[in-house]
């Protein structure tokens, strides 16, 4: 969530500086059900945090409950991170042309993984769909982004159907 650049505080406007967004901006983690459920998210943290140190973090203090066998589905970036899961799940994430060709299998598994992952990024789209989250975020609403941000993730489980039938 892009942010406005506090000035007054050098720490603080390191700490806000994200890479991925090349701006002052706040960091959230989001997991959701492929029906579209929001299930657990993270409080906001400064954007400097890597979203894979976010994670860790999060799984030292037990939230990270996904029941044994179950898989994840995320990005490139949430790679080999089992170990933060407390049932170690393993993390899918559909794989990145690095040679010259996929082979059958590979573009068969890659398409499985980008069908069910597509409800991710229509969950992360619901949640910023409340107007107080457009654009950058001032600096006189920083005490209202954590109650704007939980009411964009309980908006999006209680006023949209389903993603995707639960029998699929």
């Amino acid at each position: 969530f892009p942010a406005e650049t506090v000035r007054t505080d050098r720490f603080v406007n390191c700490g806000q500086h994200s890479n991925k967004v090349h701006s002052s901006a706040f960091r959230i983690l989001t997991w959701s059900l492929p029906i579209g459920t929001v299930i657990e998210r993270t409080p906001a943290f400064l954007a400097r945090g890597s979203e894979k140190g976010i994670m860790a973090w999060w799984g030292l203090h037990g939230r990270l409950r996904i029941p044994l066998g179950y898989l994840i589905l995320g990005d490139k970036g949430f790679d080999n991170t089992a170990s933060c899961y407390v049932n170690y799940n393993t993390t899918l994430h559909p794989a990145f042309l690095t040679n010259d060709q996929f082979n059958l299998s590979q573009t068969g598994h890659n398409v499985q993984i980008c069908q069910k992952r597509y409800t991710c990024e229509v969950v992360y789209s619901r949640v910023t769909n409340v107007k107080a989250l457009y654009g950058t975020i001032p600096r006189e609403r920083f005490h209202l982004f954590e109650p704007l941000v939980g009411w964009g993730h309980g908006r999006s489980n209680l006023c949209y159907e389903p993603l995707q039938s639960i029998d699929q």
